[in-house]
């Protein structure tokens, strides 16, 4: 699906949820966790790791304070390739096109450590790959993508309506499609 040269190409790149990142290759989760980057001081409780306490503060406070850190979030990357018949018009198909884009998307998501799921849709969700992280579930999607049966009625609004009521949690959505619904 992907070249070893386009494959070198993607390897700089990564899928961004905002404008401005703090660093590359670094997100910053919601929740306070493991990280390097300082998110707030709190009393310590017995239990919490002797190395998070700031000693400087006990010096001069007389004050068991934790640092906490904000944990590195993963994106998760929802990718929706519509297989309709309207996608196997053209040379290459609109179809072989997005299913080679689907392919680099997940290529990114894998490679910076991303959640990647897929789905195949027409009227309705035909095939999904639940989301997962890591090099064999980069080898689940591109596996979904291969011979993929084009040619059935469009409707998109059900096939995503479907989709987005099975899957839980904030993700991003890359929908490759030409959008072509006969009944709208």
């Amino acid at each position: 699906m992907l070249t070893a040269a386009e494959a070198r190409r993607l390897e700089h790149l990564r899928i961004s949820t905002s404008r401005a990142s703090p660093a590359p290759g670094v997100r910053r989760a919601r929740t306070p966790g493991a990280g390097l980057e300082f998110h707030d001081f709190r009393a310590y409780q017995p239990g919490d790791d002797p190395r998070s306490i700031d000693w400087t503060i006990e010096a001069r406070l007389r004050q068991l304070l934790v640092r906490v850190c904000r944990a590195e979030g993963r994106t998760s990357v929802h990718l929706l390739v519509d297989i309709s018949r309207s996608m196997t018009v053209g040379r290459p198909s609109k179809l072989a096109c997005a299913v080679k884009m689907a392919a680099a998307f997940a290529y990114v998501a894998a490679e910076r450590r991303d959640v990647v799921a897929c789905a195949t849709f027409d009227d309705r969700v035909r095939a999904r790959v639940r989301p997962a992280a890591g090099r064999a579930q980069l080898h689940r999607v591109l596996g979904a993508l291969t011979h993929l049966p084009g040619g059935g009625r469009s409707a998109i609004d059900p096939a995503l309506t479907s989709y987005a009521e099975a899957v839980r949690g904030p993700g991003l959505a890359i929908v490759l499609s030409d959008f072509l619904d006969a009944d709208a």
